[in-house]
């Protein structure tokens, strides 16, 4: 094995002879082998393993025997590519220091160095030869083509360039092998043709310095903004180009010292340019800007050119209201801004990260978005920059755009501006100040909601609100305020049942929490789902899903619901895989809570009918059932016209024995409901399953009121008991919900005083 890297060999002794020791770092080959053509008395090959050190002063090199003279391996450094070799005889120590490959070729280095101490019988080893001219000379750090003969095809660039220059060649593109150089610090790819940049060169994490000037590039991608080369550029230039736009999230070159924009086709500046807090350079001119971003005077400039651009002239500066009522999307936003949040496309959707990165910073210091008002500010441009290039000299006040968050600071800057100095008269808004000031506004409705909304953020906060003592109009004005906007569905997590019946899983993007949409659009809505909807407005019960708030956007009535993170399917399933049934004192506290839930539904005035009864039972984080909405999986209009709907859920038959019949489902079958859900928590199957593709059967054991398969004998007799009683044929043989609650309330309080186990949730 071969080994290129810089050593550094130093005598132990020097220092004792008082000889000091000048040896200066140089570039070797190392290798591990036997002598060529070296054998043992018996005329075996020779068993002894050396140390080959080869440097461009000694192209033979020198031979350290390593069969019980190595003294110790110094690694401590590994991960920087860093180690010493310390051997016996001659007393050398051998400082090994930038590895040309990279750390783990240098730790199966020294892991074959140990092993070469030892006597290896059997291991077939290279004999040692010199080592080659290209293996001990400097690696190339600097490489610079400016003729098109000159590009390298076919083979890689050498891995140890730090800068690259590729000028003139009339390259299309960045290729990859660009890309893949570690360790480039400077690449110049000045005048060529090339269209577009990679979203790959986000991760060349050295680079400091990229030069694209006088090339076709029409678009800086997004993503180049976010990735490690944002942290690691200090120059751009990006100049002789036709950009039109810069992303949004341009100001994450947090380290940039030197930008040249010069001579693209850009309309405006990002809002938040002044974020670059390191910028000291500036070139922007030949550009077609009309305005400066107001955030450019936070910059300490060295030198500034915006030369050639159309500004605007004075007399059409104006201002642009656009304030509005902010929607919660955007008010969430300004929580996060304003807070510091960091976030990244790890946790947030792309679209949610673009919006935020086009928050706007108001003179006071808050932010805002579409929401606001865009004021056009004098700037003075000789108060940015020590030197300014190629200005006028009656040009000294340039506009630039500034924006502000309320009324209310469009009022401070309009005052402030009457009477007092250039430089005072900008400084006037403080931040702590906005919002303590509204209390002294004249009943500012607008002000007061959004006051109210930074104040309380989160879905079931305002869930709640009309518990609070507040206005009645404050109110309905606040629960209006949702919009799609603020919830993000993913559409991996649906299904065929969510689908059909419009409920879609989503994240309420204020406070992060897993809820329901039922969307209701108007071509579905009659008189069934409108009586449906007055009569579940006003429930709320503890075993019962919180319709936590309802809006309308675009005539579709959406109703957002809490969304319990267990499913009883899927507990279910997780027993019968491990043939373990559920704690008896478990099934009697679901089936309390059940009945409770149907007794409530049942005062007022609602039978419970579903098809898929286990698919409806959940359980919050407490291991508290939640019974879903009889809104949400309500059978559309298309599903009604359907008559042979039959209760099938791929598991079992939830048909009751009147509906079979022809009867009308009525309370007495919500009991033979429970029944069914009793017995497959019990036994983890359902009471009445298909047998192969014979469903006429089960169907005449439902209507016949034959019992199902028994549960386990493990079980209590009035467990056992209760299901055959809930499962009868006739109707009115069936005990009461009133006395199924009343007998569950009783057993579970008898069986709570002696269970010390989990929840079930958490089994």
């Amino acid at each position: 094995m071969r080994l290129n890297c810089e050593v550094v060999i130093i005598n132990r002794l020097a220092p004792s002879a008082n000889i000091r020791n000048t040896t200066k770092p140089a570039r070797a080959s190392l290798a591990i082998g036997r002598k060529e053509s070296t054998k043992s008395s018996d005329g075996t090959a020779a068993k002894t393993v050396f140390l080959l050190v080869c440097t461009a002063k000694e192209r033979t090199g020198t031979k350290y025997k390593l069969n019980k003279n190595l003294q110790q391996v110094f690694s401590k450094f590994l991960d920087k590519g860093k180690a010493t070799i310390r051997v016996k005889e001659p007393p050398h120590d051998l400082f090994i220091n930038k590895v040309q490959a990279d750390p783990p070729s240098l730790k199966a280095f020294l892991s074959i160095l140990k092993l070469g101490d030892k006597e290896l019988q059997n291991v077939k080893l290279s004999c040692l030869t010199p080592a080659k001219a290209s293996d001990i000379e400097k690696p190339k750090t600097d490489l610079k083509i400016t003729r098109r003969s000159d590009y390298p095809l076919g083979k890689p660039f050498p891995s140890s360039l730090t800068k690259l220059s590729i000028n003139n060649c009339a390259l299309l593109r960045i290729e990859i092998r660009i890309l893949q150089i570690r360790e480039l610090l400077c690449l110049n790819l000045a005048d060529n043709q090339i269209k577009e940049i990679p979203c790959k060169m986000a991760r060349l994490s050295t680079l400091s310095e990229l030069v694209l000037h006088g090339n076709r590039i029409k678009e800086l991608p997004a993503s180049l903004c976010n990735g490690a080369i944002a942290s690691s550029l200090k120059v751009l230039d990006l100049s002789h180009n036709m950009i039109k736009l810069l992303p949004s999230n341009f100001c994450n070159f947090k380290n940039l010292i030197h930008l040249k924009l010069n001579c693209n086709q850009l309309h405006m500046l990002p809002a938040n340019f002044g974020n670059l807090t390191k910028l000291r350079f500036l070139s922007a001119s030949g550009n077609h800007l009309t305005v400066l971003p107001y955030s450019i005077s936070k910059l300490k400039l060295e030198s500034i050119d915006v030369s050639a651009n159309p500004f605007l002239d004075q007399n059409s500066w104006s201002i642009v209201n656009k304030l509005a009522l902010p929607s919660l999307k955007e008010l969430a936003g300004m929580a996060i801004k304003r807070c510091r949040c960091s976030y990244s496309a790890e946790q947030l959707p792309h679209s949610l990260c673009i919006f935020l990165d086009t928050a706007k910073q108001c003179l006071c210091g808050n932010f805002c978005f579409t929401s606001c008002v865009h004021q056009i500010i004098p700037l003075n441009i000789h108060q940015l920059a020590h030197t300014v290039v190629a200005l006028s000299p009656t040009q000294s006040l340039l506009p630039s755009e500034g924006f502000l968050c309320s009324r209310m600071c469009l009022h401070k800057l309009q005052n402030a501006t009457r009477g007092c100095t250039e430089d005072a008269r900008y400084n006037v808004l403080s931040p702590d100040s906005v919002f303590a000031a509204l209390d002294n506004q004249p009943g500012s409705l607008q002000q007061h909601c959004r006051t109210f909304i930074l104040q309380a953020m989160g879905l079931k906060r305002l869930a709640r609100i009309v518990d609070l003592p507040i206005p009645k109009t404050m109110v309905n004005f606040l629960a209006n305020q949702l919009t799609v906007d603020d919830f993000f569905v993913n559409r991996n997590n649906l299904n065929s049942d969510h689908i059909s019946h419009c409920v879609y899983p989503a994240k309420c993007l204020l406070d992060m929490s897993e809820v329901l949409l039922k969307c209701i659009p108007p071509c579905l809505v009659d008189d069934r789902v409108s009586s449906a909807m007055e009569a579940w407005k006003d429930v709320s019960h503890p075993n019962i899903m919180d319709k936590l708030v309802q809006f309308n956007q675009g005539g579709t009535e959406i109703v957002v619901y809490e969304y319990p993170p267990v499913a009883l399917v899927d507990i279910l399933a997780r027993q019968r895989r491990q043939s373990r049934f559920l704690p008896e004192y478990l099934i009697w506290k679901a089936f309390n809570e059940l009945c409770s839930a149907i007794k409530y539904l049942n005062e007022k005035g609602i039978i419970y009918e579903t098809a898929n009864p286990t698919e409806r039972i959940s359980f919050d984080e407490n291991g508290g059932l939640k019974l879903d909405s009889g809104l949400l999986y309500m059978p559309s209009p298309q599903d009604a016209m359907n008559a042979m709907a039959m209760g099938d859920s791929s598991t079992g038959i939830y048909t009751t024995p009147e509906v079979l019949t022809g009867q009308q489902f009525r309370t007495a079958s919500q009991v033979w409901l429970l029944g069914c859900i009793l017995h497959e928590i019990a036994a983890l199957e359902p009471a009445y399953q298909v047998e192969g593709t014979d469903m006429f059967a089960t169907l005449a054991n439902i209507m016949e009121g034959r019992a199902p398969p028994p549960i386990d004998d493990g079980f209590s007799r009035e467990l056992k008991s209760t299901i055959i009683e809930c499962l009868k044929g006739d109707p009115d043989q069936r005990p009461k919900v009133e006395e199924l609650a009343n007998r569950a309330t009783a057993i579970m309080e008898r069986m709570k005083r002696g269970y010390e186990g989990r929840q079930i949730v958490d089994l």
